[in-house]
């Protein structure tokens, strides 16, 4: 399954960076066309502007043959469906000619030189009289000039070029992009989806592998407990009969020794009991410094023994879970720092916003720990413990959709993590 996933995530990821590639050469093709295309409208446009100057058309105009010669030249070019008008006006923007009586573009005055506006409607080329005259100067005499009603400087030519291709080209970019960020959007969405199944199935099957082992380990323990537990019922009777009815100091003392090692055995059988036992849940809203409280109260003695001090930080907070069962593995964790901290040292509590508990305590020297089988059923640090302490904790914080790790181990802290949304 981990070769699977690591694959359909590289796979994944290739899918969303081929479509990030392909989906940047469209915009830079589809610019670069646009580019192209607002060129070519502009070389067309100075190219009628040129057409329009060159040879005595323009000068025939301004003697007053306007009509005849401006229609001759629409003429030349009445197939090009992109002319929307061709116009002299003066700078009163009062128009002298036109090719057509609609399509009149925005009127600019008091030009200077050749000026090109594009808007969303149509590309218009202004250039003022006096500057396209200056080429056809030299083949006009005197006696033309002195013919022209109107100073060359106050007379300006338009041509208006229609842009609407232009337009339908840069709206389809625009669809076509949004189309690309919409799906590249949701590539990426379900990336993070799928990501989110893998690790849900992971976890599943992590947990399901837990319950087959814990299951298969509670039929042993509770097989392995009850058979010990007779014979040693009748151990522990056998001595305390011996116990009453013995003279010698020195032997009581044997058999008292005995009477601790049963007990301590006894113990070890009621946690094989515990773990290989089915648990059922009985949950309701906790305040989670309510239940430290009552946990530390309950572990007064040990906590004087060793002249230790408890230190809570952070504010309360109140999850849904079993009280007794997060009793329990409070009860578990603190016993387990108290036992393991150094004496007149301090165990800390801190209580995060997002339902968070670490407790840090610090380790004696001779204390190693090695975190990646401390949960593990059956390991311990401690001379006298079953190893079963921090596997019941981890499963009664898992089995109430919690988890516990351990963060560090000099200073040793573990982190309850608590995630009680779906109560």
């Amino acid at each position: 399954m981990y070769s699977f996933s690591k694959y359909l995530k590289i796979f994944l990821i290739c899918i969303i960076i081929f479509n990030i590639i392909a989906g940047a050469l469209h915009i830079h093709s589809s610019l670069k066309t646009l580019s192209i295309y607002k060129k070519n409208l502009m070389d067309l446009g100075l190219y009628l502007l040129r057409s329009f100057e060159m040879g005595n058309r323009l000068k025939m105009i301004i003697r007053g043959d306007t009509s005849h010669n401006l229609e001759t030249f629409i003429q030349e070019f009445k197939n090009q469906s992109s002319i929307k008008n061709i116009l002299i006006y003066n700078n009163n923007s009062k128009v002298i000619t036109s090719a057509y009586k609609n399509n009149i573009p925005e009127l600019k005055t008091n030009l200077k030189e050749l000026t090109m506006v594009f808007n969303n409607s149509e590309f218009v080329i202004y250039e003022p009289l006096s500057m396209a005259m200056q080429g056809n100067k030299g083949r006009m005499n005197k006696s033309n000039e002195a013919n022209v009603n109107i100073p060359f400087n106050e007379i300006n030519i338009a041509i208006s070029l229609n842009n609407e291709g232009y337009k339908t080209l840069r709206t389809h970019f625009y669809n076509h992009l949004i189309v690309i960020l919409v799906i590249l959007i949701l590539m990426i969405l379900a990336y993070f989806y799928i990501l989110k199944l893998i690790n849900l199935y992971k976890k599943s099957e992590y947990l399901r592998k837990i319950s087959e082992r814990d299951a298969e380990l509670g039929k042993f323990s509770n097989i392995l407990a009850h058979e010990i537990k007779n014979p040693l019922s009748s151990i522990d009777g056998l001595i305390k009969y011996s116990l009453n009815n013995i003279d010698s100091n020195s032997v009581k003392e044997y058999l008292n020794k005995s009477l601790d090692e049963l007990s301590r055995i006894n113990k070890l059988i009621n946690d094989f009991l515990y773990f290989g036992r089915e648990i059922n849940f009985n949950k309701s809203n906790c305040n989670i410094k309510e239940l430290i409280d009552k946990t530390l109260s309950l572990l007064t003695y040990e906590i004087e023994q060793k002249k230790l001090t408890v230190e809570i930080n952070g504010v309360d907070f109140q999850i849904y879970a079993d009280r007794d069962k997060l009793l329990q593995v409070l009860m578990n964790l603190l016993l387990n720092s108290i036992q393991a901290s150094p004496a007149s040292e301090k165990i800390l509590l801190e209580l995060k916003e997002d339902k968070k508990i670490l407790i840090i305590n610090k380790l004696k020297d001779s204390i190693e720990i090695d975190s990646t089988k401390l949960f593990e059923p059956f390991y311990t640090t401690k001379a006298k413990g079953s190893g079963l302490g921090l596997s019941i904790s981890k499963k009664l914080m898992e089995l109430q959709g919690f988890s516990i790790k351990v963060t560090t181990t000099n200073p040793f802290i573990i982190n309850l993590i608590f995630d009680d949304s779906n109560g």
